[in-house]
């Protein structure tokens, strides 16, 4: 199978790198919680939603 991509497309986001310069610079203020954290708690998150819905016997996150 050979690919073809439309080069005229939209070509989505070049990078999924956060630069707080700007907001740090003139609103004095920058996060609170790392990266990590973050994502730790979200993941957390995602997981308990998961668990209480399969405890309720949903099948998925989205309700019909």
């Amino acid at each position: 199978m050979k690919r073809n991509y439309d080069l005229s497309a939209p070509k989505g986001v070049n990078g999924r790198n956060s630069d707080n310069t700007l907001i740090q610079k003139y609103l004095n203020w920058e996060p609170d919680t790392s990266l990590r954290t973050g994502l730790e708690k979200t993941y957390r998150w995602i997981y308990d939603q998961y668990l209480a819905r399969e405890r309720a016997g949903q099948e998925s996150f989205v309700k019909p």
